[in-house]
């Protein structure tokens, strides 16, 4: 939704008169997160579909009872993309060289780390295998990857322990954001209803390293090599394609509730409490050797 249509909207649930839509908003300065429809009216996140920031320590629209809002950048702030820069990760397990980013889910600085590898000499607008490696703190009970930053049209990999602490990978998809209850003219394109899941998606396949794969007692860790991550169709014979030079935006998702059959990687899974973007390098990511070192990890 538009940034006018979402103020609009939520003027709408606030009882104002909607008569005149307010002049558009600027991304780098949102009104307070009360004002906000994900945050205010009870919809899903998995539904919004403007990109949430990162939860910041001291943010005034952060509370403990607030578990299912996110903090918006205040206007002293960074866009959200340029909030963390990216740091150089040899893994000493595997031998790859990984762009690493760490996202907050929560403001007392817990977080997911996220890592990713590719191949050297990879041309624009080709497509190419990834490595993912994630490192998740033992209380969340599920974490996405949204590969094309955003929820809809582009595959999503959630990750969650199973009931032997074995770790689950679920290649999933979602086809639309679901509307919010407001004048159907606004949503003339938009035919689901209610939350909508990320389903299943067999165009991106995941497969487990044992080799950088491990947990302890804060934290769980696993390596996986993807095919289909890095270039899918987003409908209508539209490619979209990660770019192996510069920055792709890439989103997470969190819930610390876990799925309802763990052991299954179709399972149903929470609506996450929170989600955010970034955008992260792929050029430092890239690998002489990634093909022998994949090769070998798979072996």
């Amino acid at each position: 939704m538009p940034p006018t249509q979402r103020a609009w909207f939520c003027r709408r649930r606030k009882g104002r008169p909607p008569s005149t839509p307010p002049r558009p908003i600027s991304p780098f300065r949102q009104p307070p997160i009360s004002s906000l429809c994900c945050g205010n009216c009870g919809s899903a996140c998995w539904a919004c579909s403007r990109p949430a920031s990162r939860p910041r320590a001291g943010d005034p629209h952060l509370s403990p009872a607030q578990t299912h809002t996110l903090a918006t950048p205040r206007a002293d702030q960074p866009p959200p993309a340029a909030a963390a820069a990216d740091a150089i990760f040899q893994d000493p397990d595997t031998g790859l060289v990984f762009t690493s980013n760490f996202q907050l889910y929560k403001s007392d600085g817990r977080g997911i780390t996220f890592r990713v590898a590719i191949p050297d000499g990879v041309q624009s607008y080709t497509a190419y295998d990834a490595v993912i490696q994630m490192v998740v703190p033992n209380d969340v009970g599920w974490a996405g990857l949204a590969w094309g930053g955003s929820m809809p049209k582009n595959p999503i990999l959630v990750a969650w322990r199973g009931s032997s602490n074995n770790v689950v990978l679920s290649s999933r998809w979602a086809t639309c954001v679901p509307p919010f209850p407001v004048p159907s003219k606004i949503h003339t394109n938009r035919t689901c209803s209610g939350h909508v899941m990320p389903t299943d998606y067999s165009g991106a396949t995941y497969t487990l390293f044992k080799s950088g794969t491990k947990s302890n007692g804060t934290h769980w860790q696993f390596t996986a090599l993807c095919k289909g991550c890095t270039a899918w169709d987003a409908g209508s014979g539209s490619m979209r394609y990660l770019s192996p030079r510069g920055g792709n935006r890439l989103a997470f998702a969190y819930s610390p509730s876990k799925p309802s059959s763990v052991n299954s990687p179709s399972s149903t899974i929470p609506i996450h409490d929170v989600h955010g973007y970034w955008n992260h390098d792929f050029t430092a990511a890239a690998n002489a050797g990634f093909d022998a070192a994949v090769s070998r990890l798979t072996a």
